[in-house]
């Protein structure tokens, strides 16, 4: 028979730890899949908001859908991903520095490993 208390008291696993560069890479990846994906979205917004009004007293764009199918249209579909470096730089880097120092820096608040849950 098994001793119910050794059950009560089986070990848990341990948790899979990661390298400072792991979690940077996996960060960054997200990141640049993200930011690759939101772009063409965040452009339409972005012209959408920033549109003067014609001399006609209309505007150039009326709605998101046809704001990007006319930037692609105007200007090649190139354009809905004009400023992707700057952004995958501002992405990979507040992501990737995110993941990296935020249990170091828990740790340190929380004055040493926080307890299992």
């Amino acid at each position: 028979m098994s001793d119910p208390k050794k059950a009560d008291q089986a070990e848990k696993p341990e948790a899979a730890t990661s390298t400072a560069a792991q979690r940077f890479a996996a960060a960054a990846i997200g990141a640049a899949v993200a930011e690759m994906s939101t772009l063409p979205i965040d452009i339409a917004k972005v012209r959408l908001q920033m549109q003067p009004r014609l001399p006609d007293g209309t505007y150039r764009y009326t709605g998101f859908l046809q704001a990007m199918v006319k930037v692609a249209g105007d200007e090649g579909v190139g354009a809905l991903w004009r400023g992707l470096q700057p952004a995958l730089v501002r992405q990979v880097s507040y992501t990737g520095l995110s993941f990296v120092l935020y249990e170091p820096v828990r740790n340190t608040i929380s004055g040493g490993r926080p307890k299992d849950e």
